[in-house]
């Protein structure tokens, strides 16, 4: 009643199997068939030089490490790049675990090692960098991967990050700039839905090189440092009213022209990405352009807030297509040209999520888009709440507490903004939205103080002036 095979079988592979009984008298009966999945081998941990290593003698001794799980027959790949997307092999079937790399890259060199065994099984290691270099600053037009998507089988969604108004130096690795992307990635990442579904995205930045620190002011500003109005020469000739406005504008299509300089980004891929612009002033301002077809650029300040206002602006208006729900006309109701874009907008795709999928225009619980939380246990918060995208009348919103309400108050998308964000990132990496899959991995909790105003009107003790985002009509 038992049985080993003799041969090994394939790893990472699934086998069904059944016993069949025979009596010798010509009975015969068979079990249910059962399935079950062989283990692939262990992935190489990388050792040695550690990620981001600068000074590494060349050429440059690498090793790694694979858990000892008994696996017989192994054989590793170095794999090597100069930019961490466009990959070469250094050297394969090595039976040990390490290499000296002959000729490192001039600035940074990527690598990973790739474990193969007799059996069919294949695993890699994550990516890490070095340099020989003892200083590596990132000129401009040059981009370089912060984040890499991890999920087998599945295009990225791409983050394109860059900023303005930092100069050459600021551009050091580890310097100012750097430092600043990788705070405030940080901290988006820490967010529902993006935590759970960070292994989607690819995060590059760009280096664009300005000739002055700061941005142009319009006016004096009232938030953050309050800097004095003022002219900047800077690569995105990005400008601010000042005051308490929390406008900016900048060069989109230069902007655009330095995130085509990641390879595979062109004219088409942008409508597929999210592009996020760090201004290098100290107030609390920033806005977002988006596209009918999908491509956005995401501007903000790098004040005290800037964490939670890119969440606002690139992750909800640029990857979410959504809609701001704080009220600043509340005696008015959303004027009807907005209505008949958001519906020709979603009816792009069939899809109500498509654009504004945090807005509804109905008013009425039966048609609301976002109808199917109603019987859902756990998401009683759901409902209709008069007053949304500018207006006390006219537009609704789903819950009363959200960021896309304010990025001061609320670390937190509400339901079916997390869904639009879901079903954005499912179209974009080449996946099939399921409410069922989305709803088991739905994180659907409050944080901890938030404040939660149903239909309330924007909160004027908070010391800025919001600027309608900027949609253009066209791909």
């Amino acid at each position: 009643t038992s049985y080993t095979p003799t041969t090994a079988l394939d790893r990472n592979k699934t086998y069904e199997w059944k016993v069949r009984a025979y009596d010798g008298q010509g009975g015969e009966r068979s079990s249910g068939s059962f399935s079950f999945t062989t283990p692939n081998i262990s992935a190489p941990q990388l050792l040695s030089p550690v990620n981001n290593a600068l000074g590494v003698s060349n050429p440059a001794p690498l090793t790694w490490s694979v858990p000892d799980t008994g696996e017989q027959g192994v054989r590793y790949e170095v794999m090597v790049s100069g930019n961490g997307v466009d990959w070469t092999s250094a050297a394969s079937g090595l039976t040990v675990s390490s290499y000296t790399l002959p000729t490192p890259y001039d600035k940074w060199t990527y690598w990973k090692v790739i474990a193969t065994d007799l059996y069919g099984g294949n695993a890699e290691s994550d990516p890490c960098r070095f340099s020989v270099q003892t200083s590596v600053t990132y000129e401009d037009g040059e981009y370089w991967i912060i984040k890499e998507n991890t999920v087998p089988n599945s295009p990225p969604f791409n983050i394109i990050i860059m900023g303005d108004g930092f100069i050459r130096e600021d551009f050091e690795f580890g310097g100012a700039f750097e430092s600043e992307v990788n705070e405030v990635m940080d901290g988006f990442f820490e967010i529902e839905p993006f935590r759970t579904y960070k292994d989607y995205f690819r995060v590059i930045a760009v280096s664009a090189h300005s000739n002055e620190r700061g941005a142009t002011l319009l006016a004096d500003a009232t938030t953050g440092s309050k800097p004095k109005a003022g002219t900047k020469d800077t690569k995105f000739n990005s400008v601010l009213k000042g005051g308490s406005s929390s406008n900016t504008t900048a060069d989109n299509d230069l902007i655009l022209t330095y995130a085509k300089k990641v390879p595979g980004i062109d004219d088409a891929a942008l409508n597929n990405a999210a592009v996020f612009l760090l201004i290098n002033i100290d107030i609390f301002a920033g806005t977002t352009t988006t596209w009918r077809y999908g491509r956005s650029v995401a501007r903000t300040c790098v004040d005290a807030n800037k964490t939670a206002r890119l969440i606002h602006e690139g992750g909800g208006h640029g990857i979410g297509r959504l809609k701001d729900e704080y009220i600043d006309y509340p005696t008015q109701s959303l004027p009807d040209e907005d209505k008949t874009q958001i519906t020709n907008y979603r009816a792009d795709r069939n899809d109500p999520f498509w654009f504004a999928g945090n807005v509804d225009i109905t008013g009425n619980r039966e048609q609301a888009h976002w109808k199917h939380y109603f019987t859902i246990n756990g998401y009683d918060r759901v409902g209709l709440y008069e007053g949304s995208y500018l207006y006390g009348k006219g537009a609704w919103k789903a819950e009363p507490a959200s960021i896309m309400a304010g990025s001061k108050s609320t670390q937190y998308f509400n339901a079916p903004s997390r869904e639009a964000i879901v079903r954005r990132i499912a179209g974009v990496t080449g996946n099939t939205f399921n409410f069922d899959d989305y709803l088991a991995k739905d994180v659907n909790t409050l944080p901890a103080g938030i404040r939660a105003k149903a239909n309330a009107v924007y909160d004027q003790t908070e010391p800025y002036t919001h600027e309608t985002p900027e949609m253009i009509d066209e791909p």
